[in-house]
C-alpha cells in the first residue's frame, strides 16, 4: 500500500519546482544578447554599453523575476569591485618589481627613490642652460629661462659714507665690545637686523649703454623699478643707484677713494653659516666666473681677483673656502673699507643669491629647474674644480665603509643655540653601531667599517676626504648631507627624515656618479617627546628603526655586491 513518491519535491500545488522554475524562467523577458558572447559584444559596444544592458535587463525583469531585482544589480557591481581591485593589485606587483633591490618598505618607510640616468635629458638641460648671454657689459640680463641674473658693471663707485650697519662685519663670535655708555656687547645673540647693510638713495654710482630695463631721458638716468624681487640684493643696490648713459666713469685717483683694480665680484650674502645654501652661492660664483660662452674665458685679466661681502655678517670657517676654491682676497665693504670715502672697482660682477641656483627647491630657479631639468654636465665640472682645489680627486673610496653624520649642536652663528639642535637623533650613533657590529658578524664578502663624524669639527679638506672614502652616506636630514656632491661613484646615500626631496634632487644633478638615494621617513613621527627621548639616549625605538630600516639596505648592497 505504500505509494511511491514524485521523482522531485513539490510544493503544496504538487507541481514540481524544476518546472516552476522552468515556468517562472520563461516567462522572463529575454536577456540582451550581451548575454550570449558577452567578450565580442563588449568589444563592439565597449564596457559601459555592456554594463547598462545588463543593468536595463534587470530592471525589466524586476516584477516577474522571482529574484528581487537589487541582487542581480548587486552581482554586477561586485564584478566591477573585483575587477578593479584585480587591476590594482596587478599595477602595484609591477610596480614593486621595476623598483628591485632599492625599495625597501617596512613600518618607518616612506620611500626609496631610485636614481634617474637621462643622459639626453640632461644634456638638453646643460645646453639650456649654457644659451647666455655673456656678452653684456654694462648692464644687467635676466636668462629668460632659468632666471638667473647676469649684472657686469664697469667703473662700479660705492659711496661709502652712505651705506650704514650696526656691526662692521667679519667679527669673531667671541668678540666682545664696549659701548658708549660702558656696557659689554657681544656677537653672540646680536639680532639679523644688526648684520644687514641699509643705502641711501645713489649710493652706487656707475655708467652703462642704454638698455631696455633703462630709463634714457637724460644723462643721469635712474632705473626702472621694474626688477623681478627674486634678484635679492642686487635688487637693492639696482633701487639706490645713479646710473650715468652718456659716457663711462673713471674711477677718480686720490686718497679718500680706495680703486680695486681688474676683476671684483661681490655678493650679499643669505643663511650664509649653512653649508648647504653656501653650496648653491659657490656653485653661483663659479659659473660667474666660468662663463662657458664667454669667447673670452681663458683671458687671465678677466679671473676676478678681490671678492666683497656686501653684508655684515661675522666670520665663519666657511669664509675659507671661498679663498681656497676661487683664490680671492676676500674683504667685507664695511670692515676693511670705512676708512675711505669711496670704493672704486675697475669692473665688477654680482654673484646671484644663493636662492637663484639652479637645484634650489626655493621656487624661484624658473621654470626649467622648477620642471626638474637637471644640468649633470655643470655640476660634474664645478664639484671637480673643487676636488683639484683640495688635492682630494685620487681620494678612492673604501668598500664596506659607512659613514655617519652626528648632528651636534654648536655656535654656527650668532643665534644659534649651544645647547639642542634640531634632527640630532644622539641614541642613532648607538643603534648603528650596535647593529653593524652585529651586521659585520655575518658572513658577508665585504669588511664593515663603521665612521662617526661631527663634520663641523673637520676643516674643509678633511669633510670632503672622509666623504669620499664612504660607500654609505647616512645621516638626519641636514645641510651635511650636502657634501654628497663629492662621494665617489656608486654610493649609497640614505637620507633619515626626507624633507622637500633637496638631496634627491643634488642627486639626480650627480647621475654622472650613479649614486643611489634612499628616502627614510623619520622614525619620529614629528614627536617632540620621541625626539627629547632620542637627545637623552633612550634608543629602543631607533634601535628597532635601524633594524629594519638601515641595515636591510646595506645588507641587500653587500649581498648584492
Amino acid at each position: 500500500n505504500h505509494k511511491p513518491q514524485p521523482r522531485h519535491a513539490t510544493r503544496d500545488d504538487d507541481v514540481p519546482l524544476p518546472s516552476m522554475m522552468h515556468t517562472a524562467r520563461r516567462s522572463l523577458p529575454r536577456r540582451p544578447p550581451s548575454h550570449r558572447g558577452s567578450g565580442r559584444s563588449i568589444r563592439e559596444n565597449g564596457f559601459l554599453g555592456w554594463l547598462c544592458s545588463q543593468t536595463q535587463w534587470a530592471i525589466d525583469s524586476k516584477r516577474k523575476s522571482p529574484f528581487p531585482c537589487s541582487r542581480n544589480l548587486l552581482r554586477v557591481l561586485v564584478l566591477m569591485v573585483f575587477c578593479n581591485l584585480t587591476l590594482v593589485i596587478v599595477i602595484f606587483a609591477v610596480m614593486s618589481s621595476n623598483e628591485g633591490d632599492n625599495h625597501h618598505r617596512g613600518p618607518f618607510s616612506r620611500i626609496a627613490l631610485r636614481p634617474q640616468h637621462n643622459d639626453e635629458r640632461g644634456s638638453n638641460c646643460d645646453r639650456e642652460f649654457h644659451n647666455y648671454d655673456f656678452r653684456i657689459q654694462n648692464g644687467c640680463y635676466i636668462h629668460p629661462t632659468h632666471h638667473r641674473p647676469h649684472c657686469q658693471f664697469t667703473h662700479f663707485e660705492i659711496e661709502l659714507q652712505k651705506v650704514s650697519s650696526v656691526r662692521l662685519g667679519g667679527e669673531s663670535l667671541t668678540s666682545h665690545f664696549i659701548l658708549d655708555n660702558g656696557k659689554n656687547d657681544t656677537v653672540m645673540g646680536q639680532p639679523e637686523s644688526f648684520e644687514v647693510l641699509t643705502y641711501q638713495p645713489q649710493t652706487f654710482v656707475f655708467s652703462t649703454a642704454l638698455n631696455p630695463s633703462l630709463d634714457d631721458d637724460g644723462p643721469e638716468a635712474t632705473l626702472m623699478q621694474s626688477f623681478p624681487p627674486t634678484m635679492h640684493y642686487i635688487n637693492n643696490i639696482l633701487k639706490n643707484s645713479m646710473v650715468l648713459t652718456s659716457a663711462l666713469l673713471s674711477c677718480p685717483s686720490n686718497q679718500n677713494t680706495k680703486l680695486l683694480e681688474g676683476l671684483t665680484l661681490v655678493v650679499g650674502r643669505e643663511s650664509y653659516a649653512n653649508f648647504y645654501h653656501s653650496m648653491q652661492l659657490w656653485w653661483n660664483a663659479f659659473y660667474t666666473i666660468n662663463q662657458p660662452d664667454n669667447h673670452d674665458q681663458h683671458d687671465a685679466t678677466l679671473h676676478p681677483k678681490h671678492l666683497v661681502f656686501l653684508d655684515a655678517h661675522p666670520e665663519t670657517p666657511l669664509d675659507k673656502f671661498w679663498g681656497d676654491v676661487f683664490e680671492l682676497n676676500v674683504t667685507y665693504l664695511r670692515r676693511d673699507y670705512h676708512y675711505f670715502n669711496s670704493l672704486c672697482l675697475e669692473q665688477v660682477r654680482m654673484i646671484p643669491s644663493s636662492p637663484n641656483a639652479p637645484f634650489s627647491i626655493g621656487g624661484e630657479a624658473g621654470p626649467l629647474f622648477l620642471n626638474h631639468c637637471p644640468a649633470p654636465e655643470m655640476m660634474t665640472r664645478f664639484t671637480g674644480h673643487v676636488l683639484e682645489k683640495y688635492q682630494s680627486s685620487e681620494t678612492r673610496q673604501i668598500p664596506g665603509r659607512i659613514v655617519l653624520i652626528d648632528r651636534q649642536p654648536y655656535a654656527a652663528h650668532p643665534r644659534s643655540d649651544t645647547t639642542k639642535i634640531d634632527r640630532q637623533m644622539q641614541g642613532l650613533v648607538k643603534a648603528v653601531r650596535d647593529e653593524i657590529a652585529r651586521l659585520s658578524r655575518q658572513e658577508t664578502t665585504v669588511k664593515l667599517s663603521l665612521k662617526v663624524v661631527a663634520l663641523e669639527s673637520l676643516s674643509m679638506k678633511e669633510q670632503i676626504e672622509t666623504i669620499r672614502q664612504s660607500q654609505f652616506l647616512i645621516g638626519p636630514h641636514g645641510a651635511g648631507l650636502t657634501h654628497l656632491l663629492f662621494l665617489n661613484k656608486d654610493a649609497h646615500v640614505l637620507e633619515i627624515g626626507c624633507y622637500k626631496m633637496f638631496y634627491k634632487r643634488l642627486v639626480d644633478w650627480s647621475s654622472a656618479l650613479r649614486l643611489s638615494h634612499h628616502c627614510l621617513k623619520s622614525p619620529f613621527h614629528s614627536s617632540k617627546h620621541s625626539e627629547e627621548s632620542s637627545r637623552k639616549g633612550d634608543t629602543p625605538q631607533l634601535s628597532r628603526y635601524v633594524k629594519e630600516e638601515v641595515i636591510p639596505i646595506i645588507h641587500q648592497v653587500l649581498w648584492r655586491s
